[in-house]
Formats: structure tokens, C-alpha cells, sequence
């Protein structure tokens, strides 16, 4: 239900001549003809200043703004000003913002709907060109109410849905309980027009005036089909000698679902589903019965072809008349359901006679051109003369109910690649597999951490450079594990409305990625200074300083992580909460000027590329450095195990980096790989990327100590050390 409030406007001085306002309920109101009369406020009017006439659109449930309309007074001069306007109401807000002009702390710069104009709009109480008019102390609305405008030191209220009166201080008169059946919402219309009686707004699936009529209720499967976000369904009417009709509608299609359900509550014959600009046939009716339950599967045979599928160029090209005669050779011979031409839609009867309705094809999705969807999406309406509702079907790589967020770029956030999957009320498959795998890696990672921490922190594990990196290395795979399994619960308590504080969802949208970047980039990096350490070790040999390694190594260490808070600052400062009030979700949404962009991308690969690079040079260079061995024997058999000798010897030295090169493979490929999440459907092969790039940070223990003689006999010792004291405790 909306206020729709008709200001005169002086144009120099945006004053307020006259006003009037009307109540409109779409699902009641639809196409009605309104008079309404605007005076100045002088007589005769001031001919030496221009007008024109403000239409602004309040939502009375919410009590928000809605839109502006501007129309210029073209003949001033002229004593009477006739206008004829059709507005069209978008289903969502349109508030286009500006900056160009100075709206003061009190108002807001916007753009009016149906032209580039621009305006201040005054905030709730306040008036004038730059809003700094204050309405009078002594007459002011209903606090519960809005205040849109000063007139003749009064203000203009647009009233809540239960009150009425020019300062919204009068009740209405409640509806009798029994007025609206099957849950229906009574609205009382505006008392100073009695012919306005109380009216129903009723639910989904019911109709009539009180909502006693059952709608007929329409259940789609998809089968062996994919499955898109939603379809379009067209319902034709045949009315005898007259000309059939047509109706639009759209169904959406749950992420983790392959069906949608739809009421209509109008007569129909057929139903055609379209989705992906493939037309299939669904239902066929000879008698219409309110009320019904009609469950049809949509499956590959039912597909309409075009013609130029079934006939050669030589009969497509015909004239219509001419062409038309052909089409029950589809029916006799080729066996078709059905089949469309540029102009018709046609369903075979019993493989005999084609039965041919008028169908467009070329209809515009776009609200009538006030699509709300934004980055190429398309705008469907459930109705195309009046609708009561809309939503985006999002091209490729882009998300959200206006289509506003793409999947594009590097380092896909769990947030989008899970939290399509998370509902309040449903446990789909993807997200009891990711529950699986996130407790897994939380039990494996905190295994790994203990024992890691456990080996390191005896005092002769750090004595060289790379036992105090792997100690740090250790104390960072336990952040990581507590900052990752952390940010999965909060996703999965957020999205299924469990955690709803904002303060809460706003501090994890900052900082739990960032922190996590952070970690992960200073894991990658300490490994990288462990092989690294070890290959300087082995080039140098006898002339290896050990002492001024450990002391280099803690200044690396600081540096290391100042340089990871510096080169991923941009993260949490392009961090903001969105509320898609259609989908009922809150987004955490980081977006980066073009600059900022280009910036994060380059360090996203270069944290990840660099340590990447160092380990595989370095498992390269210790193969090439004992491969030189060979010299101090001639003999081919000696060579060999002389280097098997060896490489047994500094197999330690050569687990790591392999290890660490083998898992960083999966995430390197999907950080690299051109284009983006096409659909929430198909997650696994982002899932698993995600996932992947935390093994590294798990499997530390693994990969240095069990491997290393020295610090395996560490672990046992400070293992043997720890379960002496637990049992002096006991």
C-alpha cells in the first residue's frame, strides 16, 4: 500500500504551492483513473516564475520512500494546466543518488525517476531548497508518521497504515475478524472517501474478496534438465471465436532444489515453461477448476523446437500462410509435441492437428524500464500489466537478488561459494559435506599444531634458523585453524539467522578474512624461509653461520608480517555489510576501486606465487647440488649410490619443499584459471579450492619433523618429558 503525494512546486525556490495525496494498493488499484486538482497559492499566479509538479511515492508498511516523478508546468502562461500521466510504480525502491548538489546534513541529492533531474530530498521534518526550512514547533505529524513538506507553515503528513487525519493523529476503525478468511490482512482504506470499503490483501495461494477462493497451485520439476534460478511460465487462455490470451509469470528455483511452486488464480488451457530461451510444454486443460494441484515434470522430450529445426531453409523462408501449411507434417510425421515459429506457438493434438496460438517472443524483461537488476540481469514481474512482485535472473558471474555482487577474481570468499547453500531451515547436501570437512581439518589442524608446538619449543629444535621459522610456522597453523573454523560457524549461525547482532556480523566481515589472509600468507612464507634457509646451508656448507642466521631470522619474522599487514590493508577497508532485504540475507561484501583492484590481485599472487616459486627452486637446487656429487667417483654404479646415499642422508631437506609445492598446486590452477562461479549449483570445484589452500598450514608436523631425525627425536623426548609431568600431576 503506498501514499502518493502531488506537490506544485515553484522551481526557483522549491517551495510547496499545493498539495494533495492518494492511498494506491497495487493488488486492488491497478490501471484506476485519478483526478487531481493542484491550486497556486496566489491569485492570479506569478507568471514570472516557472512550476512543475512532484509526484513522490511512499511505502506505508515500511513507511520508507519510494520515488520522485518530475513534470514541468510546459506553458506557464496558460491560466489552466491539464496533465495526463500514466505512473508506473516499480515493485522496489529507485532512489538514484547524486553529488552535485548541496543538500546540507538535513537531505540527500537524487536523481527523479523518470528523467536525469536532480533534487533535494529532505529528510523527515525538514523542507526548502537545501533543507534548511524546519517545520513549526506548534504543528507538526504524528510522531509514528513522516513529514514531506511545508505548506502555509503547515506540514504534509504521510500517515502510518492505522492512522489517518492532515497531522496523522486519527484511528481508523479496525476490520471485524472475520471480514479476510485463510489469514488474510484487512486494510481499512481511507475514511473521507466512503466508497472506499475495508479490502483483504490476501496470502499466497488464495484470492476473491475475502480470500475465500483457493488458487490453483502449480508444482514444476526439472528432470535430467539444468536447472536455472528461475523459469518463466506462460499460461494461454483459448476463448472460442476470440482471440486467446496470454499470461506471464516467473518461478524461483531454490539453489539446493530443482522444482518451484506457483499459484495463479486466473483460467487457463496450457502452460508453457521457458527458461535459458528454451521454450517446453507442460500442462494441457480442457476445463478449468479453482483450486487445483497440478504436479508436472519437465524433462528433455518435452522441449519445443523452432522450425527452422524442423523444416530447411527452403520452407522457413516461405511466407507465413504459405509456410503454416506445413506445420502438421510436424505432428503426422516427426511426432512433436510442439514447436514455436516467430509468431506462434503450437501444441500437437493427438499427433495430428497442430493447435496454434499468437505467442511473442521478443518480450522485454525489464520492469517496464524500470529494472531494478543490475550488471545485464533480467528484470521478470509475475504480472504484465500489473505486478505485485519481481526478481533478477543474473547473468553469468554475478550474484544477489539485484545481481549486484560478481564472483569474479582471486581469492573466492566462503561467504559466496557456501553461503547460497546455508538456509534457515534446510541442511543441503553441500553444507553437510562442508561441516564434514571443516570438523576433519579443525581435528587434523589442532593435532598438528599441538604436536608442532610441542617438538619446537624445546630449546635445541631452535637452535638454527629454521627451527625458530617452523616454531612460528606452528603457533600460526593454530591461529589459522581457530580464525577458520571460527569464520564457518559464524557464516553458517549468520545465515541461518542464529547470530543476527550487526555489531557482531559487522567486526567478523572485517577482520576473520583478513586475519586469515594474514595467517595463511605468513605460513606460506615461513615454510618458504625453512627451504630456503636449507638450500643456503647446503650451498655454503662448512662456511654456514649459524648464529647470524638465528639473528637475521627474527628480523625476517617482523618483517615478514608488517609487509602482510601492509599489503592487505585494502581488505578490511573495502569491507561493508549488505542488507538484500528480497533474499533476507546479510552479505559481507568487499569491493575495491579499479586501483585497489589492481593492487590486491598483484599481492594476492605475489604472497601466494613467491613462496610458491622459492620452494620449488629450492627442492630443484638440493636434487642439482647432490646430482654434483658424481664427481668424486668415475664409476657409474658408484655415482648412483653414492646419490642414493645421499639423498637418503638429506631427504629431509627435500620432503618439505616437494610436499609444499604438490599442495599448492590445486589452489595455484584455480587462482589462475580465466572466468568465474557461473552457478551456486556447481560449488565443489571453488569448495575444494578453498578447502585445499589450508592443508599446507596442516600438515606441518608431517612434513618437517617426521622427516628430520634430529627433530623427531625432539618430539620424543619433550612427548616422553610432558607425559612424565601429567603423571606427577595424576
Amino acid at each position: 500500500m503506498f501514499t502518493i503525494v502531488f506537490l506544485l512546486i515553484n522551481n526557483e525556490y522549491q517551495t510547496i504551492e499545493s498539495y494533495d495525496q492518494i492511498e494506491f494498493i497495487s493488488v486492488q488499484d491497478c490501471g484506476k483513473k485519478y483526478h487531481v486538482n493542484l491550486l497556486y497559492s496566489t491569485r492570479p499566479k506569478d507568471r514570472t516564475q516557472n512550476y512543475s509538479v512532484r509526484i513522490n511515492v511512499y511505502d506505508q508498511h515500511s513507511m520508507e520512500y519510494h520515488g520522485s516523478w518530475n513534470y514541468p508546468i510546459i506553458f506557464p502562461f496558460l491560466p489552466v494546466n491539464r496533465m495526463a500521466i500514466i505512473l508506473i510504480i516499480p515493485v522496489h525502491q529507485v532512489i538514484p543518488i547524486c553529488h552535485a548538489l548541496n543538500c546540507g546534513s538535513h537531505g540527500q541529492c537524487l536523481k527523479f525517476v523518470n528523467s536525469d533531474e536532480i533534487f533535494c530530498k529532505c529528510n523527515d521534518g525538514w523542507s526548502g531548497k537545501q533543507c534548511v526550512t524546519v517545520s513549526s514547533s506548534k504543528f507538526r505529524c504524528a510522531p509514528d508518521s513522516l513529514t514531506v513538506g511545508i505548506t502555509n507553515e503547515r506540514p504534509i503528513c504521510v500517515c502510518p497504515l492505522n492512522k489517518f487525519g492532515s497531522r496523522c493523529y486519527l484511528k481508523r476503525i479496525s476490520c471485524s475478524d472475520s471480514m479476510c478468511q485463510n489469514r488474510g490482512t484487512c486494510i481499512v482504506r481511507d475514511e473521507r472517501m466512503p466508497s472506499l470499503k475495508p479490502f483483504c490483501i490476501c496470502m499466497k495461494g488464495y484470492s476473491g474478496t475475502n480470500c475465500e477462493v483457493k488458487d490453483t497451485k502449480i508444482d514444476i520439476l526439472l528432470e535430467n534438465l539444468p536447472i536455472p534460478s528461475a523459469i518463466l511460465l506462460h499460461f494461454i487462455t483459448a476463448h472460442g471465436d476470440k482471440p486467446e490470451s496470454r499470461t506471464t509469470t516467473f518461478g524461483k528455483i531454490p539453489v539446493d532444489q530443482s522444482s518451484t511452486t506457483v499459484y495463479i488464480s486466473s483460467m487457463f488451457h496450457f502452460i508453457f515453461v521457458e527458461f535459458f530461451d528454451t521454450l517446453y510444454f507442460a500442462h494441457l486443460q480442457y476445463t478449468y477448476t479453482s483450486g487445483e494441484i497440478i504436479r508436472k515434470t519437465i524433462k528433455p522430450s518435452h522441449r519445443c523446437p523452432s522450425i527452422d529445426e524442423l523444416f530447411d531453409v527452403t520452407i522457413t523462408k516461405l511466407h507465413q500462410l504459405r509456410r503454416i501449411k506445413h506445420y502438421p507434417i510436424v505432428c503426422q510425421q516427426q511426432k512433436k509435441l510442439c514447436f514455436y515459429d516467430d509468431s506462434y506457438i503450437c501444441y500437437c493434438y493427438n499427433n495430428d492437428t497442430p493447435n496454434c496460438f499468437i505467442f511473442n517472443h521478443n518480450m522485454t524483461y525489464n520492469c517496464h524500464g524500470y529494472s531494478y537488476c543490475q550488471n545485464g540481469g533480467r528484470c521478470y514481474q509475475n504480472d504484465i500489466v500489473c505486478p505485485t512482485s519481481s526478481m533478477c535472473e543474473c547473468t553469468d558471474c554475478f550474484y544477489g537478488s539485484r545481481c549486484q555482487f560478481p564472483s569474479k577474481g582471486f581469492g573466492l570468499s566462503l561467504d559466496l561459494v557456501l553461503g547460497p547453500h546455508i538456509r534457515p531451515n534446510n541442511h543441503s547436501l553441500v553444507v553437510r559435506i562442508s561441516i564434514s570437512i571443516v570438523l576433519l581439518l579443525t581435528i587434523l589442524g589442532f593435532i598438528n599444531g599441538v604436536l608442532s608446538i610441542l617438538t619446537f619449543q624445546t630449546k635445541k629444535s631452535r637452535d638454527s634458523a629454521s627451527g625458530l621459522y617452523l616454531f612460528n610456522s606452528s603457533i600460526t597453523s593454530i591461529l589459522i585453524i581457530i580464525i577458520f573454523s571460527l569464520k564457518f560457524w559464524l557464516l553458517i549461525l549468520s545465515q541461518k539467522r542464529i547470530i543476527t547482532n550487526r555489531s557482531i556480523l559487522f567486526i567478523q566481515c572485517l577482520l576473520i578474512d583478513f586475519l586469515l589472509r594474514i595467517s595463511l600468507n605468513m605460513e606460506s612464507w615461513l615454510n618458504a624461509c625453512v627451504s630456503l634457509e636449507r638450500v643456503i646451508m647446503i650451498v655454503k656448507g662448512v662456511r654456514f653461520d649459524n648464529i647470524k642466521s638465528k639473528h637475521i631470522s627474527k628480523w625476517i619474522v617482523v618483517i615478514l608480517l608488517l609487509f602482510n599487514i601492509i599489503t592487505t590493508i585494502q581488505d578490511p577497508i573495502s569491507r561493508h555489510l549488505v542488507d538484500d532485504e528480497e533474499d533476507q540475507r546479510t552479505w559481507c561484501v568487499v569491493k575495491y576501486s579499479s586501483l585497489l583492484q589492481i593492487f590486491n590481485s598483484s599481492f594476492y599472487l605475489f604472497h601466494f606465487l613467491t613462496p610458491f616459486l622459492i620452494n620449488f627452486m629450492s627442492a630443484l637446487l638440493i636434487i642439482i647440488r647432490l646430482a654434483q656429487q658424481r664427481n668424486i667417483s668415475r664409476s657409474h654404479q658408484k655415482f648412483q649410490k653414492y646419490f642414493r646415499k645421499q639423498l637418503n642422508t638429506h631427504k629431509h631437506l627435500l620432503v618439505a619443499p616437494i610436499v609444499l609445492v604438490i599442495l599448492s598446486l590445486p589452489r595455484l590452477i584455480i587462482s589462475l584459471l580465466p572466468g568465474c562461479m557461473k552457478s551456486f549449483r556447481e560449488p565443489w570445484f571453488f569448495l575444494f579450492g578453498y578447502f585445499v589452500s589450508f592443508i599446507p598450514a596442516l600438515v606441518s608436523f608431517i612434513t618437517f619433523v617426521l622427516p628430520s631425525n634430529v627433530y623427531k627425536k625432539e618430539f620424543l623426548f619433550a612427548f616422553r618429558r610432558l607425559k612424565q609431568r601429567l603423571r606427577g600431576i595424576s
